[in-house]
């Protein structure tokens, strides 16, 4: 019969203990991995949550011929931080777009201040001729852009 004392290995306990080992380093090395992707996750989706919560709305539009200006109601939500207003008009052939906002006040001149959270104001957009839609959105969200598709005569 053999000895005993001639085994060699490692026992029982310190074996558990280096797997123990190497499984916590393997979990924090998958969380530091995973945690990089989550951190840049949130900076990746902020500008469309802000797109989202944004409302902005047209309440009136119409065309003064005597002016040629689009004339604009337009309100923003309580909470809306606007820094900018973009509008397409076009009339089925040509498109014109008029930015209003802190970057390019000289679009719109004194007639296009952008309005502030929960505020309504009138816009007036110059335009030659008479639009059959007018396109806007806020703050460069054109993906969540709406759209007027009858302007008529301002009375």
């Amino acid at each position: 019969m053999r000895s005993l004392k001639n085994k060699k290995g490692i026992s029982d306990v310190v074996g558990v203990a280096v797997i123990t080992m190497l499984t916590v380093v393997a979990l924090y090395l998958a969380w530091s991995y995973v945690s990089g992707f989550t951190n840049n996750l949130d900076s990746q989706l902020s500008p469309v949550s802000e797109c989202l919560q944004l409302n902005v709305d047209i309440s009136l539009a119409c065309y003064n011929a005597v002016t040629q200006q689009v004339e604009l109601a337009v309100s923003t939500g309580a909470d809306d931080n606007i820094k900018s207003l973009t509008f397409v008009a076009s009339d089925g052939q040509n498109s014109q777009t008029h930015v209003c906002g802190s970057s390019n006040q000289a679009d719109c001149k004194q007639s296009c201040i952008v309005p502030t959270s929960g505020e309504a104001k009138q816009i007036f957009i110059p335009l030659q001729v008479q639009p059959t839609s007018i396109t806007y959105f806020a703050n460069n969200c054109g993906q969540f852009a709406k759209s007027i598709n009858q302007i008529p005569s301002c009375s």
